[in-house]
């Protein structure tokens, strides 16, 4: 039988991963404890190291979306939603002593929605565009999407449906 990951009477839900090129693995879940975990290991390794990611209390079933990017400066975004029905992103870098920081709110989300999704453009160091997609209640028939570029700082539009 295998050591415990998650604490005592809790379920994993929503699981996202990231590598970082000479970094270690993370899986980020969101448990039934109502907590964002940060699960880590190395590359090969089966044992995880469990931190629980500070931040604003996640919605109940709340998805996990993450990104990552860089080689001399490794950067780390968590979205999730909050149980304000709001997007949070959570930020990391290697440049800054401590742990994820609480950063903006992107937008409103429907009440029980799980659609949520993030993708990153960069080009090592550099970042060109990050894009976060999500359902609105302003907007609930398509996908609402907030976008930063280093240049605009966030933006929010709305896909038309066109399908």
């Amino acid at each position: 039988m295998s050591n415990a990951i998650f604490p005592p009477g809790t379920v994993a839900g929503h699981m996202s991963e990231i590598v970082q090129t000479g970094s270690l693995w993370r899986t980020f879940v969101h448990c039934s404890d109502n907590k964002i975990h940060q699960l880590v290991r190395g590359v090969n390794a089966l044992d995880y190291q469990n931190n629980v990611v500070p931040g604003p209390t996640p919605m109940l079933n709340s998805p996990v979306a993450v990104i990552c990017w860089g080689v001399k400066v490794l950067h780390t975004h968590i979205f999730y939603f909050t149980d304000e029905l709001k997007v949070q992103v959570m930020s990391w870098n290697s440049d800054v002593a401590g742990y994820f920081e609480t950063g903006p709110t992107l937008g409103d989300v429907m009440e029980c929605s799980i659609a949520l999704y993030a993708q990153v453009e960069a080009h090592g160091d550099t970042l060109t565009e990050i894009r976060v997609g999500y359902q609105s209640p302003s907007n609930p028939e398509t996908i609402t999407e907030s976008y930063y570029t280093p240049s605009t700082g966030w933006r929010t539009r709305i896909y038309h449906n066109e399908m």
